[in-house]
């Protein structure tokens, strides 16, 4: 970096400039714009990914109301970020769930991000301005942010933090009170869109020592305290959030403070890999195993400390290396590994999570580039700088193509990184979606494969065994799921459902407790009102031979019949002597082919001699489903007499023709 003074000069030498016609500049500004928008074709019309649903603004938040609950009501949204979620309210009334109009906001937030990056570094009188912008708008590094809808929070507080950057630079040059309020305003917005600008004030010293060789209390430090006392009470909000709301807390979030810098220190070296060499790119990187005895682990935070002290001891040349290492330091320290992130589960470093910190790099080799060239014709400069931005635009391009859908995505996820657990699991619930049921089995055996105690697989795969049929290992793995204690409310009460109608009112009522503390913990009060209810309707209901004979009997309907022969040994365990119990549950065992079990049921059933002729006609129709002609003849029978007395005379025909047919039957087989 170099200084002078004049915000509108690129500099090609020191104490030399030159100034672009504004003509130029808006034709660098137009040609920008289009070939940003052309690389990120394939992401205009994208579907949803992954979390988006979670962020599109749900139908009970699009009210007046539901805007007071985003600002109000932490937990009602997926992240506490008023802002970012005030801006998926605009947009719901906008374009509704239409995901054409989230991405091209995106596209224009991007945009913007570039054309003020322009104005900082002219402002900063920062060589190669517009390369820099250029590299920032096409780098395929920036695609994660761009073209994923959940992350317009990192578009929106990028431009959040530049114009608060901006103003403060201004304030700092005027020294007017106007100006400083608007930056504080404008880096608090910023906040509430999303944390990741809480280093903004350390940027801001940073830039004043570069430029002043020093920093002064008064006029430097003094100033930027309260931007200091936001960002701290930003980031202990956002802290909070994730343990709370979001799950960031257990044995997988749990470092040693020597683990916690053996990930910073390879944190630190993966960014500016990715950035000089962007091959792979992968939503999802494999999650590095940390291991605090293996020696060369050392290595990476060494690697970093020694760049540093280098860097540091060439301050006396040119402070401009040490100020770039440090805005890249303080842009990446939240997500370097010092406070557990909830995407910690999956992966330590994501695209994303470099959006700002790519900046340090990028001025770089926008300066050393632009440097390089000084002495090039602009005709030759314009050539050489389209050819690299043609390339960084095929790149992003092509990146852009694995957000085209959901399928798409996780098969590009599970190509780069085939240990991704979350990815096969996924890619399960899109083949049960498509009625591919053992295709979807097997990529949850293979999420399971890698990670055994994944409580979502459990669930779908239990979802997915029940759906053929097969109950009993379904269970294994609803039991399973339970166990793990998901925080999925829905899972939870789904599970509670699947439970109570498997007879199994323990499991069921264990999942509905467990969903009522998720919604006490997410301040859902009323949500978890309703469960303490549900929880002890189900306490009653676990005693009640109507509820479970109920149950059975909408499961044998439907043809459900292992949910059924538990709703029904369920019901026999409270009245052993119910007789449409015994009856049901006979049928349920004839119709999963247990014959044995179902004639036990069946002549139990008739033993008892119930004066009922519909009951008496299901039971022999029972028994022949069983090959008991027999039994069924006598039941019949007593179905017949009952008719008869009850002068039921076409009733009493008709059941006289089936005895007729079955004693046929049975000497035909004789």
């Amino acid at each position: 970096m170099h200084a002078e003074k004049g915000p509108m000069k690129i500099i090609s030498g020191p104490g030399t400039g030159y100034r672009f016609p504004h003509r130029r500049e808006a034709l660098y500004g137009i040609v920008l714009l289009l070939v940003t928008l052309l690389a990120y074709h394939p992401a205009w019309r994208g579907k949803p990914i992954w979390d988006d649903d979670a962020h599109i603004i749900r139908p009970e938040l699009t009210s007046l109301a539901g805007l007071e609950r985003i600002w109000l009501q932490p937990g009602a949204t997926q992240e506490y970020l008023p802002v970012l979620f005030s801006f998926f309210w605009l947009e719901g009334h906008a374009w509704g769930d239409t995901p054409q109009g989230y991405h091209f906001f995106n596209l224009l937030l991007h945009a913007v991000a570039a054309f003020l990056l322009v104005m900082i570094l002219r402002r900063l009188s920062i060589r190669g301005a517009w390369l820099a912008a250029m590299i920032f708008a096409l780098h395929p590094l920036q695609v994660e942010s761009v073209a994923w809808i959940t992350e317009q929070k990192n578009c929106l507080s990028t431009v959040f933090f530049f114009c608060s950057l901006l103003s403060y630079l201004r304030f700092d040059a005027r020294r007017e009170g106007k100006s400083y309020a608007i930056a504080l305003v404008l880096f608090v917005t910023g906040l509430m869109a999303k944390a990741a600008i809480v280093p903004l004030p350390v940027v801001l010293l940073t830039i004043f020592w570069w430029k002043r060789g020093r920093l002064s209390w008064k006029k430097d430090v003094l100033p930027v305290i309260p931007f200091f006392a936001a960002g701290i009470a930003s980031a202990a909000v956002n802290v909070w959030v994730e343990r709370t709301f979001i799950g960031a807390h257990g044995p997988e979030f749990t470092f040693s403070i020597p683990e916690r810098i053996l990930i910073a220190g390879r944190v630190f070296w993966f960014y500016p890999g990715k950035f000089f060499w962007p091959s792979p790119l992968i939503f999802i990187y494999p999650r590095w195993h940390i291991d605090a005895s293996a020696w060369w682990q050392y290595l990476y935070p060494s690697g970093a400390l020694l760049v540093t002290g280098i860097l540091w001891q060439v301050r006396k040349r040119s402070r401009a290396p040490f100020a770039l290492l440090m805005y890249y330091g303080a842009m990446i320290f939240p997500v370097a590994g010092f406070v557990s992130l909830w995407a910690f589960q999956y992966s330590f470093v994501a695209d994303h999570w470099q959006h700002l910190a790519s900046i340090g790099p990028m001025v770089l080799v926008a300066g050393t580039v632009s440097r390089a060239f000084e002495k090039k014709s602009g005709l030759t400069k314009v050539a050489i700088y389209g050819c690299f931005g043609a390339a960084l635009a095929l790149l992003t391009w092509r990146q852009a193509c694995i957000y085209a859908d959901i399928g798409t995505f996780y098969r590009a996820i599970i190509a780069g990184n085939p240990s991704c657990w979350m990815a096969w699991n996924n890619l399960g619930n899109l083949s049960l979606k498509a009625g591919r049921t053992d295709d979807a089995v097997a990529d949850y055996r293979k999420a399971l494969e890698l990670k055994s105690d994944y409580a979502n697989a459990h669930y779908n795969i239990g979802t997915a065994l029940l759906s053929k049929g097969r109950a009993g290992e379904a269970m294994a793995h609803f039991h399973e799921a339970l166990e793990l204690h998901p925080a999925d409310l829905e899972m939870l009460n789904t599970l509670c459902d699947i439970f109570m109608r498997n007879g199994e009112p323990a499991y069921a009522i264990a999942a509905a407790s467990e969903a009522m503390t998720r919604a006490k913990l997410t301040r859902r009060i009323v949500l978890a009102r309703q469960i303490g209810d549900n929880i002890g309707a189900m306490q009653q209901a676990a005693n009640s031979w109507e509820a479970w004979q109920s149950h059975g009997i909408d499961y044998l309907n439907t043809g459900k019949f292992d949910n059924a022969v538990g709703c029904l040994r369920r019901a026999l365990d409270i009245d052993p002597r119910a007789v449409s119990s015994l009856a049901g549950l006979g049928r349920a065992y004839a119709e999963t082919g247990r014959t044995g079990d179902a004639l036990a049921c069946l002549r139990r059933a008739l033993a008892q001699d119930p004066a009922d002729l519909g009951l008496l006609n299901n039971l022999s129709d029972a028994f022949m489903r069983c090959g008991d002609p027999h039994d069924a003849i006598l039941a019949a029978e007593k179905a017949l007499e009952l008719a008869k007395s009850a002068g039921q005379g076409d009733v009493a025909r008709d059941i006289g023709e089936n005895i007729a047919e079955m004693r046929r039957g049975r000497e035909g087989k004789r």
